[in-house]
């Protein structure tokens, strides 16, 4: 075995959902320099395809895990 352990998991994981969130946030930023977007317009797409389509893909990616109704906020 590796000694890959819970530790390098979640430090990977973190290290990849802020990669995301920087990579989002320039797409965003981006968008909006050239008026593609409106600020705060993707916020709003956001929150309503989160209320659409969150249970969903939560039974898709992980069934046993995710037998939900949706949260309220996102």
């Amino acid at each position: 075995m590796t000694g890959f352990n819970l530790f390098d998991l979640i430090w990977n994981l973190s290290n990849e959902l802020i990669s995301a969130r920087v990579r989002m946030r320039a797409l965003l930023e981006l968008l909006e320099e050239k008026g593609i977007l409106l600020p705060d317009e993707f916020d709003a797409r956001a929150r309503a395809v989160w209320e659409r389509d969150h249970a969903e893909l939560a039974r898709e990616l992980a069934p046993e895990l995710f037998e939900f109704e949706p949260a309220d906020n996102p």
